[in-house]
């Protein structure tokens, strides 16, 4: 009889945590839904402070560095596409450099 009400109340708890779990995840997918012209493609952490985030808005793909102090356009890919004729050879840091 006290293993049945303790098997009870272990699966109670084990619900609670789910149920919790889906509850936050809900949470963050409302509250970082964005927009409708705007699309976070990628995030790359390069320290505590910096980051590198690739953004779709409208019909432009932006590679954007932001620091603690400031936010830059490294690149316009859709300006990149355009110019580069063979994508055969050519690097990241190529397109980086233009």
């Amino acid at each position: 009889m006290i293993y049945g009400q303790l098997i009870i109340n272990l699966c109670f708890v084990i619900l609670l945590i789910v149920g919790y779990f889906y509850l936050v995840n809900y949470i963050n997918k409302r509250k970082y839904k964005g927009g409708k012209q705007i699309e976070l493609l990628e995030t790359l952490a390069l320290s505590n402070k910096e980051k590198i985030i690739l953004v779709k808005a409208r019909e432009k793909t932006l590679l954007i560095g932001i620091t603690q102090n400031q936010v830059n356009l490294l690149t316009d890919f859709n300006k990149t596409v355009h110019d580069i004729e063979s994508w055969d050879d050519v690097e990241l840091k190529e397109i980086l450099q233009n």
